[in-house]
């Protein structure tokens, strides 16, 4: 089966499975999931060696942070990196308080900027965990907020490239619609029904 640059993924397990049809993954890497939760990624295939992290667990007599963790440099073949990454601003919904509770972002930043902060925190982190040659998987996204687009997308590639990360691939994983449009408010902007992966290797340092 083609793997596209584009697809629509039913979610995001079928997009880790074509991380594994083309090689990025298997079962003799070591692969760190930070940000496991409720484990949707690795539903349909999961990597043998998957060291899993949640929200809230204690690790080494303290609660797991994905942006100051307890490994050495350079531990991990692989990272799956799923972060919050859409700033939900001042709303409060039921339905956002349950994916806040489902995905331990109860605390989590309120605003783009803030947000963005703490990805490149944990991106920056990653890439220090990660041995070199290794590969970093990161999902993000460019959005919407208080009426104007935030470039999500485009600002962690740019931290990753100041990291001095190489890009390897990206897969655009688009849904069949995109939420609902708020009522009163009329469409000014594209409605956004795509997510950003990045494939990201740690270079070797030249000696």
């Amino acid at each position: 089966m083609t793997v596209l640059a584009a697809q629509q993924w039913k979610n995001n397990a079928e997009l880790i499975e074509s991380l594994f049809e083309l090689g990025y993954l298997d079962d003799e890497v070591t692969v760190l999931d930070p940000t496991f939760e409720g484990g949707k990624w690795w539903t349909k295939r999961k990597p043998a060696k998957l060291t899993a992290r949640t929200f809230g667990e204690i690790v080494e007599g303290r609660p797991w942070d994905f942006t100051d963790t307890s490994y050495v440099s350079d531990t991990f073949d692989r990272i799956a990196f799923d972060p919050p990454y859409v700033a939900k601003g001042g709303r409060e919904t039921s339905g956002i308080v349950e994916m806040d509770e489902r995905y331990g972002q109860v605390d989590c930043p309120r605003t783009p900027e803030l947000l963005q902060d703490l990805i490149d925190a944990g991106l920056t982190e990653m890439h220090r965990i990660c041995r070199p040659n290794g590969l970093v998987f990161v999902k993000c996204q460019s959005y919407i907020s208080s009426g104007k687009m935030w470039p999500g997308k485009f600002l962690t590639w740019q931290h990753a490239m100041t990291l001095g990360m190489e890009l390897v691939d990206e897969f655009t994983h688009v849904k069949a619609s995109a939420g609902p449009q708020p009522k009163g408010r009329r469409q000014v902007h594209a409605r956004n029904n795509s997510s950003t992966l990045f494939v990201f290797r740690k270079r070797k340092v030249k000696r």
